[in-house]
């Protein structure tokens, strides 16, 4: 792929900026981070990898990126600064918890917010340092079809769409339709260990948004003070209680807090169990990506399952609390299992 050019809508509010939080913008190292996820996501090599996106080491060991990613924006690019309680207008929004204002800094949960509408052109070509290596064009497709940008973008916001893309002095037929992006994907991902479903259609981005978290939320909540607990929930609420056993929710990414009204039992958070006696992990990125994508007017959301990235079942946590509590429990995939059976899969081989 010599040089190519993408014309690309926001189809979900995305939360972006540099170093001033509250100055929402679309930055080229970001779409460079989601070209890198997705090279990686699709079995890229190491040697690849390093050659493309290049490497920071020893002066020796150290490369030079043979990517240019540049990003035209709009002067009159549409940004606000807002509450990321509630970015769909409602009172609250569950994927924004993490953003949401602490209770002793006010406006906190305040971020630049770039909104949904708005398109920007992607411009990609290649030095020829590394030997000429260039990032592989089914790489840039998908991160087109399934990537998103900036803050909670695993969580719908950033929702990235290509109104057009010219690889090469080449067009791509971008789809328009379920049916066209499946086949599309089918192409893309054969062979690749990505489940990807249909969780339902709106006819609002917002509506989409919230379809999607209550399907989330059914699954994973744990405490009636957010709704009416599944067994998966309730059994990972628990588990501090009744001193260990199994749990479901870290497979969908940590870290995981837990606070309890009770002041007896306090604050636990869920960590990955150190091997040979280093320190825990607090994070692991989730594996599902949930995507919001605009087809023939309705809002579909998308399920992506990166199978591979989820934490192995049997996986040992630490579940710590206050005064050097501690339990140990082990992960299992049922939870992530069950959720792949919501909605209509894709058939992707």
């Amino acid at each position: 792929m010599k040089k190519a050019i993408a014309k690309i809508k926001l189809v979900t509010p995305c939360i972006s900026s540099g170093a001033d939080q509250k100055s929402g913008e679309i930055r080229p190292a970001s779409l460079r981070g989601v070209l890198h996820f997705w090279f990686r996501v699709m079995g890229g090599s190491l040697a690849e990898e390093q050659a493309i996106f290049g490497r920071i080491g020893k002066q020796e060991e150290t490369r030079k990126s043979a990517l240019n990613v540049r990003v035209k924006s709009p002067a009159d690019l549409r940004t606000t600064v807002k509450d990321c309680k509630a970015l769909t207008g409602g009172d609250f929004d569950y994927f924004l918890w993490p953003l949401r204002d602490q209770r002793h800094t006010p406006g906190s949960g305040q971020r630049g917010v770039v909104e949904p509408g708005q398109e920007f052109d992607l411009i990609l070509n290649h030095s020829r340092i590394q030997g000429g290596a260039q990032l592989p064009v089914n790489v840039l497709k998908t991160a087109l079809l399934l990537g998103s940008l900036g803050s909670r973008s695993r969580r719908c916001y950033g929702s990235l769409w290509p109104e057009s893309l010219v690889v090469g002095g080449e067009a791509w037929q971008v789809p328009t339709t379920m049916e066209t992006l499946e086949a599309q994907l089918q192409e893309l991902l054969t062979g690749q260990n990505i489940t990807v479903c249909c969780w339902g259609s709106k006819a609002s981005w917002q509506d989409a948004v919230g379809l999607a978290a209550d399907i989330f939320k059914k699954y994973r909540c744990g405490s009636p003070k957010s709704g009416t607990p599944s067994e998966w929930g309730q059994n990972d609420h628990d588990v501090p209680l009744k001193g260990g056993g199994e749990l479901f929710r870290p497979a969908f990414g940590l870290p995981l807090t837990q606070r309890y009204s009770s002041r007896d039992v306090g604050t636990w958070n869920t960590f990955v169990s150190a091997k040979g006696g280093g320190r825990d992990s607090d994070r692991w990125g989730s594996p599902l990506h949930l995507k919001i994508v605009l087809l023939a007017g309705q809002y579909h959301v998308l399920a992506i399952f990166v199978n591979e990235y989820v934490l192995p079942e049997g996986t040992v946590l630490n579940v710590k609390g206050g005064k050097g509590n501690r339990v140990s429990a082990k992960l299992s995939l049922d939870l992530w299992r069950e959720l792949k059976t919501v909605g209509d899969p894709l058939t992707l081989s």
